[in-house]
Order: C-alpha cells, then structure tokens, then sequence
C-alpha cells in the first residue's frame, strides 16, 4: 500500500492589514482667541505671514499632512476675497509660494468665517502660514495688549494674490506682539500600512496503522509466489 501525502497548512491565509492605514487625528495650527486690548491691523496688499509663534499656538507646520481648511475671525466685510498662503523659506529672505487658496467672505459675515481648501496643500513640515488680501477689507492680524511677546510677523509685498510656485521676498518684519488672525487644520498623512505576514504550508507524509491481519496477508502472498 503506497503512502499518500498529505498537506497540513500551519497558517493558510495571509493576516489580514488595515487597507489604509492607521488614521491620526488632525493638528489646528494657529489661534483665532483675539487677545485683550490689541489693536487690529489689515494686510494691505501684502502676505502676512506668521514667522514667529508661542508655542501653545504654533503656526508652523510641524509634519508632513495636507492643509485642509481654515478659519478667520469675522472681521471682514462681505464679497472680499481673502487668501491663505502657505510659505516655505528657501534660504534668507526668500520664500516659496508652496499653496493658495482664496475664497469670498459670505455677506452676512458671521463670527467665525470657515473655509475648506478647494485642493488640499500639501505640507512637508517647516512652512509658515499667511494671509492676504488687496487692502484693508479685513482684519489680518493683531498687535499690542496681551498678544504673546513670542509672536512675530513678516510682510511681502505683492500686487495680486500670489499663485503657487511663486518666489516672493520678506520686506517687513514685525518683531514681538503680532499675531494673525488665522487657525487651520492640518490633516497628517495615514501612518503606513502593517507589514504582511505569510507562513508557507508543511507537507508531512501521511502515516497509516496496518492491523495484525494485514500483515499476515502481505506474508502470505510472499510464499506463494515462491
């Protein structure tokens, strides 16, 4: 009687990974609290940009993520575009243009005015955050009173909303006590999926039990072909 092979599978299916990750919470960057007796000041056909931050409220990108949506006191007034620009230093006073994204102000302007990124930014960590707007529609930062020493703002100058890619130069520097009116969440990108594992199946001879009587006839078929 031949043996025949049996395959014993150890593990036969591979463990099963979550398809996209494992998902983390979203960061607000920046702060909309409007600090005690500071005084309000307007873009001026400028970005605004937070280059300094307390770190309570920080204002720089701290991971890599897409800049998914925003938020603005609404000190504005209505059907004036404001943009959110978002900065990375190449070197100096040399910046890039790394995203924009520009909406209307809604007419009634509420309290707090909400915007979702029409094509997320991508962010890589280390870009700054502004803001800009042609004149003095609205309130693009806040200085003096009980604004955080820490806080610090830069100005470039530009005559139209900037467009990514765009290289555009530091003219101003605040110093302390400034702050932008601005808050935004960045969304981070999914953590990477689980590593697979897979255990490949063992062949094991399969082994038979012959009873005393089945060994007896094998012997005796032996001395009769004798």
């Amino acid at each position: 009687m031949r043996n025949r092979l049996s395959v014993v599978c150890v593990l036969g299916a591979v463990l099963a990974v979550a398809t996209s990750g494992v998902a983390r919470a979203d960061t607000t960057l920046g702060s909309l609290a409007i600090p005690s007796g500071s005084t309000p000041g307007a873009c001026e056909a400028a970005v605004i940009a937070q280059v300094d931050s307390d770190s309570s409220t920080p204002y720089t990108v701290p991971s890599p993520g897409t800049i998914t949506s925003w938020r603005i006191n609404g000190l504005a007034a209505p059907n004036v575009p404001v943009s959110l620009v978002v900065l990375k230093n190449i070197g100096g006073l040399s910046y890039t243009v790394v995203g924009v994204d520009t909406h209307v102000t809604p007419s009634p302007v509420p309290d707090v005015v909400s915007f979702t990124v029409a094509s997320p930014i991508a962010v890589s960590g280390g870009e700054i955050l502004g803001l800009y707007d042609t004149g003095s529609n609205f309130v693009c930062y806040f200085h003096g009173g009980d604004t955080p020493a820490t806080d610090g703002l830069i100005a470039l100058e530009n005559d139209s909303i900037p467009t990514p890619n765009q290289g555009l130069t530091e003219n101003d520097d605040s110093g302390g006590g400034y702050t932008l009116n601005l808050a935004a969440t960045l969304t981070p990108n999914p953590a990477p999926p689980l590593a697979t594992t897979k255990k490949k199946c063992k062949k094991k001879k399969k082994k038979h039990k012959h009873s005393a009587g089945s060994a007896k006839k094998k012997h005796c078929k032996k001395h009769k072909k004798k």
